[in-house]
């Protein structure tokens, strides 16, 4: 995460604002920190070891806890932002970089005192043009200056009065599996150049990615549902949402008698389902979650609901044209 800012930097490229705290019992550090602010180790993922934190009395031990998930024993200290996001993909080739698509990360804050997590990834995204004009060239010449040669980048972003900031990327597929979409709407599924690289060196004939446009002719989604932790006694209507038409596949983290922990508040570990769809139009969209959404249920052994609130597909008529 600290090298991907500090090149970023170096491209002038737009990073989240971030405080240098390297001594927690230094007042002066502290009194810097305009709450609130997102406390999280520098090597670790899906939510893990992250605290939102609200004021400095919770600040230290937001912190410790961060030092504890860090291999590396290194924290980040960011602005919280309450802002719009996007996630961006490329593929890498031999050298050659190509953005294969821009998603709209879609999240809930509907727990308290934890980060808001994804309920949906909708594609393509509503800031495509904006981030084709503005940013694109500058993000394949950082690349490019590092000798990245092979693979699939993700880049995390907010996006903030119609501008991209920056937060994390990873250089691997993403664990939100959106190479499900991008194979029927594309033509290219990165899962299957990873496996191909892995096995021959090689990511295969480059011609089909030059042919790439981000400029997707569908619209897709990946609806993430997230659960309470407990116990879960059932999980319905998987079968019945596989059975439509627009559906790609449905892909359960968790099975019925599995336990969700309490530990996994606030963390990735809180998936318990991902569906992939695709449509013609935004509005026939709209439909298609709708239907998900209103199939799916998941139970706790003492029968309660256990599925946190869900994504309002009405955001997607008044989002950014």
């Amino acid at each position: 995460k600290g090298k991907f800012k500090s090149l970023c930097n170096l491209f002038d490229l737009p990073i989240v604002e971030e405080y240098q705290i390297d001594d927690i019992s230094n007042l002066n550090q502290l009194k810097s920190i305009r709450f609130p602010v997102i406390v999280k180790p520098a090597d670790n993922s899906g939510g893990r070891g992250i605290t939102l934190c609200k004021n400095q009395q919770g600040f230290i031990e937001a912190y410790k806890r961060a030092l504890a998930f860090s291999e590396n024993k290194s924290v980040i200290v960011e602005r919280y932002m309450k802002s719009k996001e996007a996630t961006i993909f490329y593929l890498i080739h031999d050298g050659e970089i190509f953005l294969t698509g821009i998603g709209d990360r879609h999240t809930k804050d509907n727990q308290k005192d934890v980060i808001p997590l994804p309920v949906a990834y909708t594609f393509p995204s509503c800031y495509l043009d904006t981030y084709l004009d503005d940013l694109n060239y500058k993000v394949v010449e950082m690349f490019k200056s590092i000798g990245m040669k092979n693979g699939m980048i993700f880049i995390q972003s907010f996006v903030e009065k119609g501008k991209f900031i920056f937060y994390e990327m990873g250089y691997r597929l993403t664990g939100s599996l959106e190479y499900k979409i991008m194979e029927p709407l594309i033509g290219v599924d990165p899962l299957e150049l990873m496996i191909k690289f892995a096995i021959t060196g090689e990511m295969g004939e480059v011609d089909t990615l030059k042919k790439l446009n981000p400029k997707w002719d569908s619209y897709s989604c990946n609806i993430t549902f997230l659960a309470k932790p407990g116990q879960i006694k059932t999980i319905k209507g998987i079968e019945e949402v596989l059975s439509f038409t627009e559906v790609v596949d449905a892909f359960p983290s968790y099975k019925e008698g599995d336990v969700i922990p309490e530990n996994a508040k606030g963390t990735l570990q809180q998936v318990v389902l991902r569906v992939f769809a695709i449509a013609k139009t935004k509005n026939h969209l709209i439909e298609v979650m709708d239907r998900i959404h209103e199939a799916i249920s998941v139970t706790s052994i003492d029968d309660d609901d256990m599925l946190l609130d869900k994504f309002n597909t009405m955001e997607l008529l008044y989002e950014k044209n």
